[in-house]
């Protein structure tokens, strides 16, 4: 069993392998937030609170971060690359969908030749979907990024100097139902940094 230090520096809390992993595996299933999974550990281990301990949320919290990252590295091959994690490139720990055509990797050569009625088999689907019930509020965090731009989100200095460009640029509403939620899209609403979440994956 190996444990995780909460911090590199002189650390005096440490979590184990066991559980990082266990919670890993649970939040992916069940969608388990990391606050109940730490909460349920405490009810576990001292379900009548008898004794006072002081909460370990925001090592847990710092230390499972790390621990996802490191995992994706591992994933990613970079700990068999002589330049390390710090050679990532961007969008380099995504695992390209094995479905989606690609030209040289998995069509046969004349796949650009087929006839009209056999095409869609090499045709890429796309679908977007977006939230507009899922909102962050404005906490005041500075978060620092792990890995910028080497999973699914591009780096966010980039992104942001391209959205800016397109601030005053009315969205084009292509749905015919009256909800309004893309006319309500840009509208900035106070005390919140994030207003709804938009996902494009192919289908």
């Amino acid at each position: 069993m190996g444990w995780f230090p909460a911090t590199f520096e002189r650390p005096k809390t440490a979590f184990t392998f066991d559980m990082l992993d266990l919670f890993h595996k649970i939040t992916l299933q069940g969608k388990t937030t990391l606050y109940d999974f730490y909460h349920s550990i405490l009810h576990l281990t001292d379900n009548l609170r008898i004794e006072k301990n002081t909460s370990k949320y925001p090592e847990f919290h710092r230390t499972f971060r790390i621990w996802r990252h490191l995992s994706a590295l591992k994933h990613g091959g970079r700990g068999h690359d002589p330049t390390g994690a710090s050679g990532s490139s961007e969008g380099e720990l995504v695992l390209e969908c094995p479905a989606c055509p690609q030209p040289g990797k998995n069509l046969p050569e004349d796949w650009d030749d087929v006839s009209p009625e056999r095409r869609f088999l090499y045709t890429l689907f796309l679908a977007i979907d977006a939230n507009f019930k899922l909102k962050q509020k404005e906490r005041g965090i500075e978060d620092f990024e792990l890995g910028p731009g080497w999973g699914c989100y591009v780096e966010s200095s980039r992104y942001k100097a391209h959205v800016q460009k397109y601030v005053d640029e009315s969205e084009i509403n292509s749905c015919s139902s009256d909800h309004g939620a893309i006319a309500r899209a840009n509208t900035a609403i106070p005390g919140y940094a994030v207003n709804g979440v938009a996902l494009g994956i192919c289908s």
